[in-house]
């Protein structure tokens, strides 16, 4: 089976009329669009030649958020006050046809703005034209206000578990406000980017490698944000390659897990966050090892040629597996996300040539 060929067929066939990308259309609870799934999905797709669709992605957030961007007048006023609450933020994903959620979730996360704004300069620089930057203009700047403004408050982390500042999210944030400087200079400030900076070098490392919380020496995958693809910091700073390595060796029993003591669906090997340290090693010419994950991850395709979130084996915790399976079925297959990784991860080593 042509996993590529394959990949390619899951994200166009699954991507919504409205140019929305579900996180899984399975899996009731991922019938949504996250802004940073989807727009790795997009960015698989432009690396692919699939631009059209990619386009049609970048569209569909500019409708969007032009519904919601006036939430931002009143939340500024509210910052500092008790007053301020979830809701008042933009929301971290959206129904397929553009409106906010009405169940109860963790609205607030930033990664999925900063992410926005690294995959439409990508797209930019991918298809050379700025045509879609040009006519989004008005949402990439309020974007970026609220970005500029709001970095410093506590949010949930990509994985909508603990509240805080984070080192993945603030590395999307740092990746989404640099990418769009690149294109248009005056419309980012350095200062921020430099706070940025220096927040996450100044809170969370050991001195050795990057750690997910401040003050510990605690793993997470998706350090690897830091350096793949937001380039916080070059791909030959020591804390980075620390991290990819502490990742690879504490994190991988076959495939990679999220962290130490993960209890969502017990726990188990991610298939995107595999293909990312792939994706990580590829960057660094490792082809060797990025080979090898390559090919395990084609092995948790199913007869179907779909990958799912995360696999059942090596998980951390049996019992809380089932806790989940009980609460809302297996594991969502076929995951957009996954299938984009892949993608990203066998281009890149093509690439290497």
């Amino acid at each position: 089976m042509d996993l590529v060929k394959k990949s390619k067929a899951v994200l166009t066939l699954y991507q919504h009329q409205s140019g929305a990308f579900p996180a899984c259309p399975t899996f009731p609870v991922y019938n949504y669009c996250w802004l940073r799934d989807g727009t790795f999905c997009a960015y698989a797709l432009d690396l692919t030649g699939e631009t059209l669709s990619s386009r049609r992605y970048y569209y569909w957030i500019k409708e969007t958020l032009s519904c919601y961007l006036f939430k931002l007048d009143t939340l500024f006023k509210k910052l500092g006050s008790s007053q301020v609450d979830d809701n008042d933020f933009l929301h971290t994903r959206y129904t397929l046809d553009g409106k906010e959620g009405s169940e109860p979730w963790g609205n607030f996360q930033l990664d999925g703005y900063g992410t926005y704004l690294w995959g439409l300069a990508e797209h930019c620089q991918i298809t050379g034209s700025e045509e879609i930057l040009d006519e989004s203009a008005g949402v990439v700047q309020k974007v970026i206000c609220y970005l500029q403004t709001v970095w410093r408050e506590a949010c949930l982390d990509c994985w909508e578990e603990n509240k805080g500042l984070h080192p993945s999210t603030l590395a999307a944030i740092y990746g989404g406000l640099k990418a769009i400087q690149n294109l248009r200079p005056g419309w980012v400030r350095n200062d921020v980017l430099k706070d940025i900076y220096d927040y996450v070098l100044n809170n969370f490392s050991n001195g050795y490698h990057f750690v997910k919380l401040k003050g510990t020496s605690l793993l997470d995958a998706n350090l690897l944000m830091v350096g793949v693809p937001f380039k916080l910091v070059d791909l030959d700073n020591f804390l980075w390659q620390n991290t990819v390595n502490k990742i690879a060796t504490e994190l991988k029993p076959a495939g990679v897990y999220r962290y130490l003591g993960d209890s969502y669906y017990g726990g188990g090997e991610w298939i995107l966050l595999t293909a990312w340290l792939g994706w990580a090693y590829a960057l660094q010419g490792e082809r060797t090892k990025a080979e090898e994950i390559l090919a395990w991850v084609d092995e948790q395709a199913d007869p179907y040629g779909q990958l799912p979130e995360q696999t059942g084996r090596n998980v951390q915790n049996l019992n809380y597996y089932q806790e989940w399976v009980n609460r809302w079925g297996e594991v969502a297959k076929p995951l957009l996300w996954s299938h984009a990784m892949y993608l990203i991860l066998a281009h890149s080593l093509n690439k290497l040539g």
